[in-house]
């Protein structure tokens, strides 16, 4: 009972983040645009990591200044977003470009890495994560963004959804709505930053795709994408804590994909 009062506010920053970045997830999965979100996901790294070197060049200190991350992380992601959408292809030359983009990005961050030893710790930190290491500031500003995120995605559903079905399933390109753009940056972001990419990435893929193959309506989908996001944060978290020498987020990541897998079963009898 302690530990779970020592670590509140990182088990409610997980979970909400989870759930808004699952609804997140589900607006981009449907377009197509899983690869991009691994590429941008790889660019905050990259962001995060220069704030890092260059507060270490400055200062000595990589946590001297606590701001120049964040710019630097955001200033990455938007770079890297207009450049993907500078240079389009078609088909399958699209995949490669992202792919090549995702390798270029993690290959580049492991580079700077490896020649400032000092940063060894961030990067690992940036990629896999830890919820439990988190700052309990971090995982509150975590519920405010999360709350926006949700909040915003009540009021806009139909029209996101009508964005994705007509992209999805008819082939007509829509503009990415400037207020779900830039929420979802920001969620995306700061989650990367907070609790890591690995479970950023999970929060976004994981409940979306079971969710999708289980249900039968929006109103199932939604139920049990919330519910794996919620259930699977919860109980990898507790697991971890519970066994005292596993990692959270990659907890996290398997109990998310054994309860999706389970109710996908249960769903298909």
């Amino acid at each position: 009972m302690e530990a779970l009062l020592l670590y509140m506010p990182n088990v409610v920053g997980a979970a909400f983040s989870a759930v808004a970045l699952f609804l997140m997830g589900s607006y981009f999965l449907s377009r197509g645009q899983t690869l991009k979100t691994m590429v941008l996901g790889q660019a905050t790294g990259l962001g995060i990591t220069l704030g890092f070197l260059i507060e270490i060049l400055g200062h000595g200190d990589a946590m001297h200044h606590a701001w120049v991350s964040p710019l630097t992380s955001i200033f990455a992601t938007v770079i890297v977003f207009a450049l993907l959408q500078r240079f389009r292809f078609g088909g399958q030359r699209t995949t490669a470009m992202l792919v090549v983009a995702f390798l270029f990005l993690l290959s580049l961050n492991y580079i700077i890495t490896a020649m400032v030893p000092q940063l060894e710790s961030h990067f690992s930190n940036a990629f896999l994560g830890d919820l439990a290491t988190a700052s309990g500031a971090g995982a509150w500003e975590m519920v405010a963004i999360s709350v926006m995120a949700m909040i915003y995605w009540s009021q806009a559903r139909s029209a996101l959804m009508g964005d994705a079905f007509r992209e999805f399933a008819l082939g007509l390109k829509t503009p990415l709505r400037d207020g779900f753009g830039l929420l979802s940056l920001a969620l995306f972001g700061e989650s990367i930053r907070h609790f890591g990419f690995l479970f950023t990435l999970g929060a976004v893929c994981i409940p979306a795709f079971f969710a999708a193959q289980a249900a039968h309506s929006r109103t199932q989908y939604f139920a049990f994408g919330a519910g794996v996001a919620v259930i699977g944060t919860l109980v990898g978290f507790g697991t971890s804590l519970a066994a005292g020498n596993l990692p959270t987020t990659s907890m996290v990541i398997v109990c998310m994909t054994a309860l999706g897998t389970g109710v996908m079963l249960l769903r298909s009898r």
